[in-house]
């Protein structure tokens, strides 16, 4: 019986430990991405890869236009480019960079992202043809996604959601080095959580 008792002492204490995390589920919500139209044409491709050789003598920009049967509007589209500027990486030296844009939500990922960066990345996505009803652009955040439930805010010139062209969009959004980054981090749409 005092075994049993002390089984009871220790679950309470259990639930009024986790009682926060029990009563607010939204402070422990994953972000989300928005999700992209289903495509079974696109099979178990999630992302499509562009790679650059860069150099630190010469900027360059990576582009990637896509266009897809499916959506609401019967075709939908993706478009990313990447602006790497001249100087980034010290003029002697070359790296290999990666955009990487998602295939079934509306996420990117920029590889590598290294420390000593003279210059941030610009990033520009579009999307069209994608159903945008019930959205409101002050519901949504372009955000840098690190592996946690707190997103990291990303800087942009921009961004556009137009409900006839089924369009989101951001403009030259700041991709750089942030110590708060994990290898896997994704910048990307995702709704608010309040």
């Amino acid at each position: 019986m005092k075994a049993l008792s002390l089984i009871y002492l220790v679950l309470l204490f259990l639930v009024i430990g986790c009682g926060d995390e029990l009563l607010d589920p939204a402070e422990n919500q994953q972000f989300i991405f928005l999700d992209l139209p289903a495509n079974s044409a696109l099979g178990d491709t999630t992302n499509f890869d562009n790679y650059y050789m860069m150099h630190g003598s010469s900027g360059y920009t990576i582009q990637f236009n896509r266009q897809f049967a499916g959506g609401p509007f019967g075709q939908y589209s993706i478009s990313a480019s990447l602006v790497i500027q001249v100087g980034t990486i010290p003029a002697a030296d070359s790296m290999m960079c990666m955009l990487s844009v998602g295939a079934t939500n509306t996420s990117s990922m920029v590889s590598p992202l290294e420390q000593y960066f003279m210059h941030p990345f610009k990033l520009t996505l579009k999307y069209t043809g994608i159903d945008l009803q019930g959205l409101d652009i002050n519901d949504l955040q372009f955000v840098c996604t690190n592996g946690t439930d707190v997103p990291l805010d990303v800087t942009y010139d921009s961004v556009t959601l137009d409900y006839v062209t089924g369009t989101l969009e951001v403009v030259n959004a700041v991709i750089q080095f942030d110590l708060r980054q994990v290898a896997d981090s994704r910048y990307g749409w995702v709704r608010k959580v309040e």
